[in-house]
């Protein structure tokens, strides 16, 4: 070892240089690495929309729905396939098992949709979306006026605003919502038709034979070849008013004598506004690969532009911007590294005394840090919030090593010798030790690599950049600490006075080492007793999934009663603002009534709450909390579920659910309706809950057309016929197009509205034949107004209702006990299942995984002590006093009030990779002071002496690292802090194990003979 170090030295120019230019790399990656929220992951999920217009509920779930679900079943790797199903539409959710090929089974789903495609009605429209970080906006916009239309409003921000958006680096695509599209419109007169003979279907086939470029053949002359083109298209409204559309008595019957052509917009079927002033949203969707904060800053450098050539009357306004989020995470994180570099040099100058031998410890954290960015840019490692907080837990654990060095050399060097040996000495004697201790801490996070799911979307990240800091620490504690060591502490001078006499500090420690080790089976009895409590206090810890943050903007979703029209719901949406506006946290808002054409009894509101800084002082749970009570008080009778954007998008992404879900599965609907109602009735007793939202197949009002065969055949028509006509009557029918330019405006036919302002006069409806005469609808058909399902659930191709569960406590455990306990012994239909899954499985399969990591570490750790001092007796103490520390992490837990979670099982598992060095730190000197012919007493003494000072220094300074993480300053800490709780007191039980248990342990497993005899400290 000590070649080695002298190899280092002298050659410590190239050496030096190397790892200045590494460094300056390192600089270069902090400057080029992406920059997002979270690392960059394609989940196991993907949508497929099918779309079909206004199809009945019932025909979509069978020709579409059934269908696709059984078909895209037989796909490898599909786990589930959930499905919604709604008059027009329906939505399945494909979730693949992780470690799927997603490139392989995004193929299989395109080649196995198109199969399917073949088999599904001819108007069904399908469209495949992969569930990616990127698969949703990052930033949200909106242009508002009081004065301007909301024709002119959707025209700007198509023609003006979306083509230069679009164009920046590392914009995907512009998504334009709301606001109406110029049309024009034929308001058929139906008297007048009929008049002329003339049915809406003869007239929709003339306007369009009217409306054509033919190509008519070639002509060759002189050479040249002539195209031959007649052009009929249509120009604008004067055109289309004198299309002729028949004839009478050899007169030509033009389209404005039968009908009025007028300059129109398209009927909403959403309503948008911003802070209560109409307009028109567009979402911006950024590549994979793009910076989120580079593409937020030039879109909204773009904008500014526009709006100073905006009309004066328009303005544009942001209501969301990912990029904020990300910016403050990442600077609050940031702030959190910066501080623990900070405590953990103040630590380190308080222990060394000396600026000079504290100084190559303090450049040695930036130089690692650096060093690691440029291997997290050489692997493709985005800056996030995970890999952010991997390097701050870096700090606190990467410092060790380098402590270790320092301490070491520092105690030679105060014993006279000279620099060089003292360095060449000081570093040999602990790299055998050191290189022990850091393969066991990167054996706890490698098999951390191997987390799949939710937890491993989060932790994979963080866990492999404290590997690559911790490899790197190693290798600059050994080769840039001696280098930087004969720099700083110059040439020697002699022995400090006190160098060879023990300190207050190691004093203290023998006295106390001294007692225990004559008592050495009741500090096992105590370390039993404590670990047996941790025990007790384990299963009494409440458990959640994930820990929440606070992300600044949130989603509030709501619907009134099924069958409520676009109109009612706007009146009603418009008592909801007043509410908000009521609320000074909120900032500003952007809302979206309806939701399709078929559904205007949705509406959502983007809510942007003022910051921290400014007008709000609470959290955005609160301002949610306080939002949704204010509107349960006003309006009752709305559903309404507040969530954040983020957790939201996490969801649709990873096909997570809420935290809590009751599923009811069965093949009869109406018995599932039945069993939903038995079983809310029991979950309202339990009170643990406080929402409970069932997901129900809704009833919305329709009315259905049953024709009488009979008098249609008497009257000529067939039921396509009279359902054209219908439609033409009722929706509008597209009849052709006119091309303006680039623009391409539709043209419609419709009935004036004075023939379907009430249900009352849908039997009324003139039906032509094809004579040109036309009689009642009623004539050939009857119609019922009834009640019919809007919306079918399945997973897995059978009918299923959702129960999502809000409850008070956060104890996920002891409310899924007790959700279980009140539904146990239901009365259920026969046929109905009912089980408990949402975020409670997944956080069941982490944990899982997670004590499988956890046993896969402690067996990597138990193998390299054995390898390391080949004694299974030694190598069981240091892990016997490694596991009691884990006690003091149940403690911290209970102390702190912070719930047993995937982010403190990870650091549970963590602090086991950092613990075990202060065992092996001890016992190896132990080991070195047998050699030397000290008895075991005095050399657990001897050593325990020698490494208070470093193991002090080692673990306050890594409490250090750690403390801002755990105290949580800045923003974007709440993930990782219980994760840093978790290791700060696995920390603190480790020096109380190592210094004091350890050494009991050895002298009771090791020597039974020398616990009855005690030798004075000699040979």
């Amino acid at each position: 070892m000590k070649k080695i170090v002298a190899a280092v030295l002298e050659n410590k120019t190239a050496i030096t240089f190397i790892i200045f230019i590494l460094t300056l790399l390192g600089g270069y990656s902090l400057l080029t690495l992406s920059q997002s929220v979270f690392p960059k992951v394609v989940f196991p999920q993907m949508i497929i929309r099918a779309d079909r217009g206004f199809a009945p509920l019932k025909d979509m779930e069978m020709l579409v729905t059934k269908p696709l679900e059984d078909g895209l079943h037989s796909i490898s790797g599909i786990k589930t396939i959930k499905s919604e199903t709604f008059q027009g539409s329906s939505k399945l959710q494909l979730t693949f098992n992780w470690g799927t090929d997603l490139n392989q089974a995004y193929q299989s789903v395109l080649s196995k949709s198109g199969e399917i495609k073949a088999l599904l009605p001819l108007d069904t429209i399908l469209e495949i979306t992969r569930m990616t970080t990127s698969a949703f906006p990052v930033a949200g916009f909106s242009i508002y006026s009081d004065k301007a239309s909301l024709l002119s409003l959707r025209k700007y921000a198509l023609k003006e605003i979306k083509p230069v958006l679009e164009r920046i680096a590392g914009v995907d695509k512009v998504e334009v919502i709301g606001g109406v599209d110029a049309e024009y419109k034929i308001i058929l007169q139906p008297e007048k038709m009929a008049q002329y003979h003339l049915s809406p279907l003869k007239i929709i086939e003339a306007i369009r034979n009217s409306n054509k470029i033919v190509f008519l053949g070639t002509v060759t002359e002189e050479y040249k070849l002539f195209l031959g083109i007649s052009d009929y298209q249509l120009k604008g409204a004067s055109d289309i008013e004198n299309i002729i559309i028949g004839h009478s008595s050899g007169t030509p019957v033009y389209l404005n004598q039968v009908a009025r052509v007028i300059n129109g917009t398209t009927t909403k079927a959403i309503s948008t506004s911003t802070d209560g002033h109409p307009a028109v949203l567009f979402n911006i969707t950024k590549h994979p690969d793009a910076n989120v904060i580079n593409v937020s800053r030039d879109v909204t450098a773009v904008l500014a532009k526009l709006q100073t050539i905006l009309p004066p009357e328009m303005h544009i306004s942001k209501w969301y911007d990912l990029s904020e989020f990300v910016q403050k995470s990442i600077h609050g994180v940031a702030f959190n590294l910066l501080t623990g570099i900070a405590i953990i040099s103040l630590v380190v100058l308080l222990f060394l005394k000396r600026l000079r031998t504290s100084l190559p410890l303090i450049i040695f954290m930036p130089l690692t840090l650096m060093i690691t960015l440029l291997v997290m840019k050489i692997l493709g490692l985005s800056l996030n919030i995970m890999t952010l907080g991997g390097l701050t837990a870096a700090v606190g654990i990467l410092v060790d090593n380098a402590s270790v060095v320092v301490e070491n050399i520092s105690r030679y060097f105060d014993k006279g010798m000279d620099t060089k040996t003292a360095i060449i000495d000081g570093t040999a004697e602990v790299i055998t030790p050191l290189l022990t201790s850091t393969l066991t801490t990167i054996a706890v996070f490698i098999p951390m690599i191997m987390l799949d799911g939710v937890s491993g979307f989060f932790f994979n990240a963080s866990s492999a950049t404290i590997a690559i800091s911790l490899t790197l620490s190693f290798i600059l504690a050994i080769v840039f600490i001696p280098i930087m060591a004969l720099h700083f502490f110059g040439k020697n001078s002699g022995p400090v006075q006190d160098a060879l006499k023990d300190g207050f500090l190691q004093r203290t420690y023998k006295i106390i080492l001294t007692a225990t080790l004559k008592r050495p089976g009741i500090i096992a009895l105590i370390s039993i007793l404590m670990a047996g409590a941790a025990v007790v206090m384990f299963f009494r810890l409440p458990t959640s999934f994930l820990p929440v943050w606070d992300e600044g903007t949130f989603i509030m979703d709501m619907d009134s009663a099924p069958g409520t029209s676009l109109e009612e719901m706007g009146r009603i949406v418009d008592g909801v603002e007043k509410v908000i506006r009521s609320i000074p946290e909120i900032k500003t808002y952007s809302r979206q009534t309806g939701d399709e054409a078929v559904r205007p009894n949705e509406a959502h509101f983007y809510m942007h709450p003022q910051p921290v800084q400014g007008q709000r002082s609470i959290s955005i749970f609160d301002v949610m909390d306080k939002l949704e009570s204010e509107l349960a008080r006003v309006y009752p009778e709305l559903n309404v579920d507040l969530h954040q954007i983020l957790p939201d998008r996490f969801i649709d992404m990873s096909g997570r659910q809420n935290a809590i879900i009751i599923k009811l599965t069965g093949n009869d609907q109406n018995k599932l309706v039945d069993a939903f109602s038995t079983v809310k009735a029991a979950l309202d007793k339990v009170p643990y809950i406080q929402k409970i939202k069932g997901k129900l197949p809704h009833n919305s009002p329709e009315f259905r057309i049953e024709f009488r065969k009979e008098a249609l055949v008497r009257a000529g028509l067939t039921e396509a016929e009279v359902s054209a006509q219908i439609k033409i009557a009722l929706a509008g029918a597209i009849a052709t197009e006119v091309i303006k330019g680039v623009e391409r405006i539709n043209v419609r036919l419709n009935y004036p509205k004075t023939y379907k302002q009430y249900l009352e006069q849908i039997p009324s409806l003139p039906i032509f034949t094809n004579s040109g005469k036309y009689l009642p609808l009623s004539a050939v058909a009857n119609i019922k107004v009834i009640n019919s399902p809007s919306n079918i659930y399945h997973e897995n191709g059978t009918p299923i209702i959702n129960i999502d569960v809000k409850t008070k406590s956060g104890d996920m455990r002891k409310n899924v006990r007790a959700l279980q306990n009140a539904i146990d012994t239901l009365p259920l239909p026969s046929g109905v299942n009912v089980n408990i899954g949402g975020d409670w499985k997944t956080q069941q399969k982490s944990f899982q995984q997670l004590i499988f990591i956890l046993c896969l570490s402690g067996f990597l750790v138990f193998s390299l002590l054995l390898l390391e001092f080949r004694d299974y007796k030694i190598a069981l103490v240091i892990f016997i006093g490694t596991i009691f520390s884990l006690s003091f992490v149940v403690f911290g837990l209970v102390l702190t009030r912070i719930s047993f979670n995937v982010s403190t099982f990870i650091g549970m598992i963590t602090s086991l990779g950092i613990v075990v060095n202060n065992g092996i730190l001890v016992v190896d000197f132990v080991e070195q002071y047998k050699k030397k012919g000290f008895s075991i007493r005095n050399s657990l003494i001897k050593a325990g002496t020698v490494r208070i000072r470093p193991i002090l220094i080692t673990s306050i300074t890594t409490i250090g690292g750690f403390l801002p993480m755990a105290l949580r300053f800045g923003n974007g800490g709440e993930m990782l802090q219980p994760f840093a709780v978790a290791v700060i007191f696995g920390l603190m039980g480790s020096m109380f194990f190592s210094l004091i248990v350890t050494p009991c342990m050895y002298l009771f497993f090791i020597d039974k003979a020398a616990r009855d005899k005690f030798l004075p400290m000699n040979k």
